[in-house]
């Protein structure tokens, strides 16, 4: 993890301990890991939300302790659950978990936009915060002159003349 002090470090050891309260606010009710099962059968959750909450606290305050980068992949194997289980449980009908998921996903984000600032060539991070549904590129409109007559074209022409020459 590149820090550039210890300030950085304290900094992000803040950032888990918010992470931390909103875990503990969100995750009230108890949770029952048989409820993924059904009449014809089916298999109960490995986690419920609050272990999994409980998990990824600890994965990033075990990052911050050991100046490690927070990182998806890390942290499913913290947790012990495969990209495509975190991935799927984020997708559940189950709100605590989808709630829980959107926050680790949110910590890992906010890491990566840290580094944006702190690295001088992140082009790395620059490719996995697209990944993430970042974007770096604003939308531009196309002016297209299908359909057009000729007259109308030579007017938007000279209003695309001035608008440039001003």
């Amino acid at each position: 993890m590149r820090y550039v002090t210890d300030i950085h470090k304290t900094f992000l050891g803040l950032i888990v301990d918010v992470f931390e309260a909103e875990i503990h606010d969100a995750l009230t009710e108890d949770f029952d890991k048989r409820c993924s099962v059904s009449i014809d059968g089916g298999r109960p959750y490995l986690y419920s939300p609050r272990e999994l909450g409980e998990g990824m606290i600890g994965y990033f305050r075990n990052c911050v302790n050991n100046r490690q980068p927070f990182m998806v992949t890390s942290l499913c194997l913290y947790i012990g659950i495969s990209r495509e289980g975190l991935h799927r449980l984020g997708k559940s009908s189950i709100e605590q978990f989808v709630d829980i998921i959107k926050k680790g996903r949110q910590m890992i984000e906010f890491y990566l936009e840290l580094q944006l600032h702190l690295n001088p060539n992140p082009q790395g991070i620059i490719f996995i915060l697209k990944n993430m549904g970042w974007s770096d590129n604003g939308s531009a409109k196309h002016l297209t002159t299908a359909g057009m007559s000729y007259g109308e074209r030579i007017a938007v022409q000279e209003k695309m003349i001035n608008l440039m020459s001003r």
